[in-house]
């Protein structure tokens, strides 16, 4: 039986199970796939300072409008939109994150 050469010995894990080339691709592949994803969340997950729980109250008088549009964005939270007010807008907010 021939012994093993230099190639074949630095492909041995350490259970003695022979690792071939493609194994090893596969390896660096998943390993930096896990790397960018950590990097990716981990950016993404950026964390705010949280204070005190502010409320503010805001009234818009409809004046001469005719006609009038609204553009609701909100990234998280809740949001409860409702009719009947006395003006244009009668609006509660309540948040403790500052912008």
């Amino acid at each position: 039986m021939r012994e093993p050469s230099l190639r074949v010995a630095r492909s041995v894990r350490s259970e003695g199970v022979l690792m071939s080339r493609a194994d090893r691709i596969e390896r660096f592949v998943l390993l930096l796939v896990a790397a960018v994803a950590t990097a990716l969340f981990g950016g993404a997950c950026q964390s705010q300072q949280v204070g005190e729980m502010q409320h503010e109250s805001r009234t818009i008088q409809p004046e001469s409008a005719q006609s009038v549009r609204a553009n609701l964005m909100m990234g998280a939270g809740e949001l409860q939109v409702v009719g009947a007010a006395d003006a244009l807008m009668e609006a509660d907010f309540s948040y403790n994150v500052a912008d």
